[in-house]
């Protein structure tokens, strides 16, 4: 809108920048990039404000996922930052946590999707395709803030790698109907 901010200053937002509405809350957090930095934007006054500090600077590929918390009100939020560090904003208490590794570095062409209710003892978790010519798929758990191998491997359908470009769709119709589609960028 126009006149906005109404108060404060944007600052400067670079590579590995994002945002995402906090709850159901008239808040937005805005990942800087490039820093660990972030603000709050209230849409409702217009106002920018500083946020809380990331546990790790977002210096490259933006990501960021909305994980709720199974069998509770709770949300997470997984933030990509750098190499193989990912932040957790809690939506409650409005705080990070991490840096937590995902084991393998991640990078360009990183997706992610919640599983559905009926993946079994993964189900409310996250996948997560690291990208960066990653093979291996991982598993977030908003319980525990914490990543597993899915013991999943995208080398023989991607053989070059998830990467630049990729892209993460839910099938919603047909014999797939709630299955994934990874189309793997980098050229393949």
């Amino acid at each position: 809108p126009v006149g906005w901010p109404t108060s404060g200053t944007l600052n400067n937002i670079a590579q590995g920048a994002g945002a995402f509405r906090i709850g159901n809350s008239d808040l937005v957090l805005i990942i800087n990039g490039n820093s660990a930095t972030t603000q709050i934007l209230n849409q409702s006054t217009g106002a920018i404000a500083a946020g809380p500090a990331l546990p790790c600077s977002v210096l490259s590929a933006g990501f960021n996922l909305r994980v709720p918390v199974p069998n509770t009100s709770d949300v997470r939020q997984l933030i990509f930052c750098d190499g193989n560090q990912f932040a957790v904003f809690d939506h409650a208490s409005q705080t990070f946590s991490g840096p937590i590794s995902s084991v393998a570095g991640a990078g360009p062409g990183i997706q992610g999707f919640v599983l559905p209710s009926a993946s079994g003892g993964n189900a409310g978790s996250a996948m997560v395709v690291l990208g960066n010519s990653e093979p291996t798929l991982y598993i977030f758990n908003p319980v525990t803030n914490s990543f597993t191998s899915s013991g999943l491997s995208l080398a023989a359908c991607a053989p070059g790698g998830v990467n630049v470009g990729s892209q993460l769709l839910q099938i919603t119709s047909g014999a797939n109907s709630g299955r994934f589609l990874i189309v793997a960028g980098n050229a393949t």
